[in-house]
């Protein structure tokens, strides 16, 4: 019976988690404008390794 009470347990909460339900944590860093139209665009990266020639 503990076994089944456990179980059950177990599956209600992996069910009603609170990341099921949660808003998308990277919707506040979404621009407020629409990029689709800039006449300049650029690439940002801060990836640095002493493997990579010419990185910091």
């Amino acid at each position: 019976m503990l076994r089944f009470v456990s179980s059950v347990l177990l599956v209600l909460m992996l069910l009603f988690s609170g990341s099921v339900f949660a808003a998308d944590p990277l919707a506040g860093w979404q621009p407020k404008f629409d990029p689709s139209g800039a006449e300049y665009t650029y690439l940002l990266s801060t990836v640095g390794h002493p493997a990579i020639e010419g990185a910091t």
